[in-house]
């Protein structure tokens, strides 16, 4: 994973208005900031700006670090000097937010021997910017050919790529103190193009330290990000041994499941962390964990009391088991493959955290919410991380581009059968969908659940612009499905939007009343039509259905037949050149 960390300089300096400006976007977009403070400016602070970062703190939005008193060079001035300077720093940042620093930032980053030494003495649990990051290049956006001290993100991207920066851990150095308006907005684009499209994740320097550094410099007990790191190594180290065995009954295990915990673990948990913030959960379960990439760092930072893991693969299950048994206590944790929708069983305690992960798609939705409804307390959250409609998009172009035969049907298929669902009113049940997010969500209103956030994981491809993946993040309240059935408008929406998507089904165990009935079936057994259906839309189905067998078989097509469905009115005419362009290509 590739850290970003914000390193903001001169805090007091100038004008307030561009740090008050600075510390909102952040804490709206839950990213982390670390505010280097000048002492002797502190008193020129406006009280907004004070309480605001006293209250950034708090939430875990903001660090601040002790940037001296008088803005010296460390390196031109005698030791007694320098050492007062950096305790009238400390006093002053004290005195003015009631909070202790977490670290020292040198001004202009110029230092001597000494002066390290004289920091780590007075204050050992202090980090320090120079010193304690070797493994980051620190960069900033405000270098450009006007040299105003401005961000631009174009010079910014221009100098970083022809100097091979990417790849690399990165301490985004600037001052927002003397930015106007359009600095702020040009500094944002260069932090969104990062995290959005670079893949970084934003940490603050203690993290950032504790979790790269060789470094031997005391920082007291360590925290839950560098408890976290440790035990992902320990995972992946085991994990790797044994890859071998686990990949003989599951074969993408180390290509898929060990390279997706490796890359993504650590900043699902930093995002997902922050999106809870300020709720901390205590019992959670993960339904279709995998290797637990969103919720074992809550039990391996000891955040969490218990953690249910259930995957009802065995080499998940007995990976998951190989991993934990690696850590001296165990206290808490629990590794299952029972099926909880199907079973219906109901947990010896309810839980305030369910998650689902990539997983959703594969469960029955309403079933799902049953169980969720039914074990998840009042106020507790639900995660669910769904493929989106793109999701089903790159796929195809993938299969399209490799001549992937399986991979191609199976997005086709996927496609095809929510078309019937929406389209037709044909329920083929028991297969893989890409769920539009807007119906997932009225779903959850219906089973009360109110959606909290939506957020792409980060570092994520998009397809067309959009997300491939989308997480959804939701509260238990009481009594939705209640406001839902006393609301003929609330009522109809949802019976045009989760009805038409899930069926009857969603609304009957939902308790709403529904104007239909919904017939389910298995889709490789006798085919049920609605009796409102044409013979030409029955033909229709019937010939993009046996397409994508043949597909999947690896047959020819009937060309013809297609071409005559391409030829009826969307949605199914677009399927249908669907199917042809990707028989085409396999046929080349």
């Amino acid at each position: 994973m590739r850290h970003l960390v914000l390193k903001l300089d001169d805090i007091g300096r100038d004008s307030n208005r561009p740090v008050i400006d600075v510390v909102l976007w952040s804490m709206q977009k839950k990213l982390p900031v670390s505010i280097g403070a000048i002492g002797s400016d502190l008193k020129a602070l406006s009280r907004e700006l004070i309480e605001l970062i006293q209250i950034a703190v708090k939430s875990g939005y903001v660090e601040v670090w002790n940037h001296g008193f008088r803005h010296i060079r460390y390196d031109q001035v005698s030791l007694d000097v320098a050492v007062s300077d950096l305790r009238n720093g400390h006093k002053a940042i004290l005195d003015t937010f009631g909070i202790e620093s977490e670290g020292f930032g040198f001004p202009f980053n110029c230092y001597t021997k000494e002066a390290v030494q004289a920091v780590r003495e007075l204050f050992p649990d202090y980090f320090i910017y120079e010193t304690d990051l070797p493994s980051f290049r620190r960069l900033t956006p405000e270098y450009n050919s006007f040299g105003d001290g401005q961000p631009r993100s174009s010079a910014f991207f221009e100098r970083v790529g022809a100097a091979g920066a990417w790849g690399k851990n990165i301490v985004l150095q600037a001052h927002p103190p003397r930015w106007t308006k359009n600095g702020l907005d040009e500094f944002i684009q260069c932090v969104v193009n990062l995290v959005e499209n670079r893949g970084y994740v934003c940490v603050n320097g203690r993290d950032a330290i504790e979790s790269t550094s060789t470094t031997t410099v005391n920082l007291g007990k360590p925290s839950a990000f560098s408890m976290v790191t440790r035990g992902i190594k320990r995972l992946s180290s085991k994990w790797d041994e044994l890859s071998d065995e686990y990949v003989a009954t599951l074969p993408n295990f180390k290509s898929y499941f060990l390279s997706r915990f490796n890359s993504d673990t650590q900043k699902n948990w930093i995002q997902v962390r922050s999106e809870l913030f300020p709720y901390r959960p205590q019992n959670i379960l993960d339904i279709g964990c995998g290797l637990g990439n969103w919720s074992l760092p809550f039990w391996i930072s000891g955040e969490c009391k218990s953690l249910i893991l259930n995957d009802i693969n065995p080499t998940i299950e007995r990976a998951l088991n190989d991993g934990i048994s690696t850590f001296d206590a165990k206290n808490g944790i629990f590794i299952g493959s029972k099926n909880f929708l199907t079973v219906k069983d109901v947990l010896d305690q309810r839980i305030d955290f369910l998650v689902s992960a990539n997983t959703f798609n594969y469960l029955d939705p309403v079933d799902f919410f049953i169980f969720a409804k039914a074990n998840v307390t009042l106020g507790g959250r639900l995660l669910l991380m769904i493929q989106t409609p793109a999701f089903n998009r790159r796929r195809y172009r993938l299969a399209f581009d490799s001549k992937d035969r399986a991979q191609g049907a199976e997005v086709l298929e996927s496609d095809f059968f929510m078309l019937l669902r929406r389209s037709y009113g044909v329920f083929p049940d028991g297969f893989r969908h890409a769920h539009p997010t807007a119906d997932v969500n009225r779903l959850a209103n219906m089973f009360d659940f109110s959606l909290l956030s939506q957020f792409a994981p980060y570092g994520e491809d998009k397809e067309d612009s959009e997300s491939v993946y989308e997480c959804l993040l939701f509260r238990k309240t009481n009594n939705m499905q209640k406001e839902i059935a006393g609301r003929t408008d609330w009522l109809n929406e949802c019976e045009a939007t989760a009805g038409v998507t899930f069926g009857s089904k969603a609304l009957d165990s939902a308790g709403l009343p529904t104007s239909a009935s919904t017939a389910y079936f298995d889709p490789n057994g006798a085919w049920i039509f609605n009796e409102r259906l044409s013979d030409g839309d029955m033909r229709a189905i019937g010939v993009i259905k046996e397409s994508i067998r043949q597909i999947r078989l690896g047959i020819s097509v009937n060309a013809t037949e297609l071409q005559c469905v391409s030829l009826l009115s969307p949605p199914i005419s677009d399927l249908a050149e669907k199917v042809m362009r990707l028989s085409s290509r396999l046929l080349d």
